[in-house]
């Protein structure tokens, strides 16, 4: 009788778990999205995961976008291509940029500060907006309440004024430092759009940068991208 008992709670065990010999395993389900080239080149349309610059110890989550065609990237950067050069849109004077940056500290006066004791350590989504609507030099638009992927946040708008790049240090403007990147300009007349958001505690910025040859509808259209972006956990 025992050989037949374990053959009746086998039976029972199986029929509980739904089980068969032709049951098809379950599928992993994999992200909607991939990861952008390690090196600067053009990408397809498609859903795009960019990690955060400084986040070196990779704790944040990914940054996801959708991008249309006519772009180029690289793991850190999503730019519109060039018509003379895809390799390097940044030297087009109509270029817009897309990035996110895990701030580790903001230069008071970007043109004197840079490699300078002077860098403030960031605390807060409301210290950094501050400091950088007061940067010298930039104007800059109050920080006004805003919010990506419902984390909430301050939004600024800035284009650079008259400054004598060659006097800065470091040839640039530098505004804050996302270990080991340093977020800088160098170039008049470019309009800036930042999203100063807090992440796990960490002041993150997203942004974008539209060249003083940009069409309206080009800086808009990069402006849209950085609106419709979504955190992604790791």
């Amino acid at each position: 009788m025992k050989p037949a008992i374990a053959l009746t709670l086998a039976v029972l065990v199986c029929g509980a778990a739904a089980c068969s010999d032709d049951k098809e395993p379950a599928r992993a389900t994999g992200p909607d999205y991939e990861a952008p080239p390690a090196a600067m080149s053009p990408i397809e349309p498609g859903r795009y995961a960019f990690a955060a610059l400084g986040d070196q110890a990779e704790a944040l989550p990914l940054t996801v976008v959708d991008v249309p065609a006519g772009f180029v990237a690289d793991s850190s950067f999503l730019l519109l291509a060039s018509p003379d050069n895809d390799a390097v849109p940044a030297d087009d004077a109509s270029f817009t940029a897309f990035s996110v940056w895990a701030v580790s500290g903001v230069y008071p006066d970007g043109c004197h500060d840079l490699d300078s004791p002077r860098l403030v350590a960031a605390r807060s989504v409301k210290q950094v907006a501050g400091l950088l609507h007061h940067e010298p030099g930039m104007r800059v638009s109050a920080p006004t309440p805003a919010s990506i992927d419902g984390h909430d946040g301050l939004y600024l708008e800035f284009t650079t004024g008259n400054i004598d790049y060659a006097k800065c240090n470091g040839g640039s403007f530098a505004f804050f430092e996302a270990d080991p990147g340093t977020a800088h300009v160098e170039i008049p007349g470019i309009l800036e759009r930042w999203w100063v958001v807090d992440l796990d505690g960490t002041p993150v910025i997203v942004g974008t940068a539209a060249g003083p040859k940009a069409t309206h509808a080009q800086a808009e259209a990069i402006k849209a991208i950085a609106e419709a972006t979504e955190f992604v956990s790791r």
